[in-house]
């Protein structure tokens, strides 16, 4: 039986079945990729979906109060090819999403800022059905798991954390946007 490592029984008689745990959180994670491929599906039928021939197709948007922090992020991602837009914290993100009709591949999102921080953003676009599915990845200093608990709980997909090589961050863009194009 997937999810179950094995069996013991008890003195008094009774089998108790041990729960191997990443197990099931696998099969928890396929069962929510399954839903999400449907729903995905379900909402490209829906639109039109311009189709991505080049990598100048796909469009992220770096969240981060730190201009430096956003210079780093887009060399990283510069030989991807992909357009890139900027925004200097959450609330300005939130109107940049809001007020424009292109769709985000991905979001990269620092987690301080001022005015709105990382957590709040993400619970923000996660209440659009256009981003349910959108790539919501943490690129932040806090290295907590408490922290990282927290990203999964508002959405976040990926939290790397900083300092990061630029292939590590291009990887993960290059895998959560499903650029299939060379780069």
């Amino acid at each position: 039986i997937e999810g179950i490592a094995g069996a013991t029984i008890r003195g008094d008689g009774r089998v108790t079945l041990i729960v191997d745990v990443s197990a099931l959180m696998q099969l928890a994670k396929t069962a929510h990729k399954k839903v999400d491929s449907k729903s995905r599906r379900s909402a490209e039928v829906a639109q039109v979906v311009h189709k991505k021939t080049q990598p100048s197709d796909y469009k992220i948007l770096i969240v981060d109060d730190s201009k430096t922090d956003r210079s780093i992020m887009k060399s990283a991602l510069k030989g991807l090819g992909i357009t890139i837009a900027e925004a200097v914290d959450g609330l300005d993100a939130l109107i940049q999403i809001k007020s424009t009709d292109a769709l985000y591949d991905a979001i990269l999102i620092d987690i301080e800022m001022p005015k709105m921080d990382g957590y709040t953003l993400a619970s923000e676009i996660r209440k659009y059905n256009k981003y349910r599915n959108l790539p919501l990845i943490a690129v932040t200093s806090r290295t907590g798991k408490t922290d990282r608990m927290r990203g999964v709980e508002v959405g976040m997909v990926e939290y790397v954390t900083k300092p990061y090589s630029p292939d590590y961050l291009m990887n993960i863009v290059k895998r959560h946007i499903n650029l299939s194009v060379e780069a």
